[in-house]
């Protein structure tokens, strides 16, 4: 991590950082005082230097000799008594400076060897869910990506996003979760919130479901809450607030997410049901049973189950319709009784029961 900070403050210092590559810097150094004193030290020498470092091809020999030739006469004038005695720190400072030239070169020639490399993570045709480093989710609608650094590092959890993406934050107060999406930089500790910024697109969103949410733009900030979204404008550059009086804006993750229409195609397949029955003393049969949601999208809910008895002589008799209404979330068990009237007369010797239909819908954020 320190060679990384490093290296950024040389890309700053030489005019070649990116603007993703200055704002992180910036950050790191408004939380650490020493490596802000550290960067303004070695911003004097550069200037002082003289150096100029361009990030076009470089051939490494002929620079490697430059050096050469440079730290030689660094040393030759810090031979002269007179201008040792009073600016003995230029000549230490001119082979610093040039020493991190030399060092650049090696960077550029080993690549991803000393710069960690991004993690991302595109939906291309259909919406993808993920967990992040810190265990926070994402559902990430199509034609979008999401990039971050693995881990997050030890300050802050960033990341940014092309396209839209739905975050369901874990609360750490001691790292902010920050995206960076068109023009804006949207700050959180631990929410839900969407977050709209296709290239295309005439704006960039940012929708409250719970919590609060920072926005910025270059200008100013705003504090989002519950049912408020933020509308950038990427022509006039303006950034305004308004509410929200409805959750159409999350119906992408429904329309789009092949997990959720497996659930609701194949709803057999992850509502498990399991039931038991007996004959009371009046000889009603009384059913019990229990409803299992092992989907991660799909709420079950007004579940239809038909129950049919068999007798021992005469095989199937009959069979009536009784529903559990629910809802049962994913992850939610559900345990129902019941007391059966159609088998009074009968001598059953055994009821099943299946599942005929269900209403279905998606977790609602």
């Amino acid at each position: 991590m320190k060679d990384y900070v490093w290296k950024l403050m040389m890309l700053n210092i030489s005019g070649n950082a990116n603007s993703l590559e200055q704002e992180e810097l910036r950050s790191i150094l408004s939380k650490d005082d020493e490596k802000a004193v550290e960067y303004r030290q070695l911003e004097k020498i550069w200037q002082s230097s003289g150096v100029k470092l361009e990030t076009g091809e470089l051939d490494t020999d002929l620079e490697w000799r430059r050096l050469e030739v440079r730290l030689a006469e660094a040393s030759a004038v810090d031979q002269a008594p007179v201008f040792r005695m009073a600016n003995s720190w230029i000549g230490v400072a001119a082979s610093l400076v040039l020493l991190m030239v030399w060092i650049y070169i090696l960077v550029r020639d080993q690549g991803t060897a000393v710069e960690p490399q991004l993690a991302k993570v595109t939906a291309v045709d259909s919406v993808k869910s993920f967990y992040l480093p810190d265990s926070s989710r994402v559902w990430l609608n199509i034609n979008s990506q999401l990039t971050y650094l693995p881990g997050f590092g030890t300050d802050h959890r960033e990341m940014t996003l092309y396209g839209e993406a739905f975050f369901e934050v874990r609360r750490d107060t001691t790292r902010q979760f920050l995206i960076a999406a068109g023009g804006l930089k949207v700050g959180v500790l631990g929410t839900t919130f969407n977050v709209k910024s296709y290239p295309a697109d005439s704006s960039t969103e940012v929708t409250v479901i719970s919590g609060k949410v920072a926005v910025r733009d270059s200008a100013k900030v705003i504090l989002l809450t519950r049912d408020e979204k933020a509308v950038y404008s990427n022509s006039e550059k303006i950034l305004s607030k308004t509410r929200v009086n409805q959750r159409a804006h999350l119906d992408w993750m429904k329309s789009n997410d092949a997990v959720y229409h497996e659930e609701v195609a194949d709803f057999l397949q992850y509502l498990q049901h399991d039931h038991r029955w007996e004959k009371n003393g009046i000889n009603l049969s009384k059913v019990s049973g229990s409803l299992m949601n092992n989907a991660t999208l799909a709420i079950y809910k007004n579940i239809e189950l038909k129950a049919t008895y068999y007798t021992k002589n005469k095989g199937q008799r009959n069979s009536t319709i009784f529903t559990i209404e629910g809802p049962i979330r994913p992850g939610e068990r559900l345990e129902y009784g019941k007391t059966l009237f159609f088998d009074w007369l009968s001598n059953t010797s055994d009821i099943k029961i299946n599942i005929q239909q269900v209403e279905i819908e998606k977790v609602n954020y």
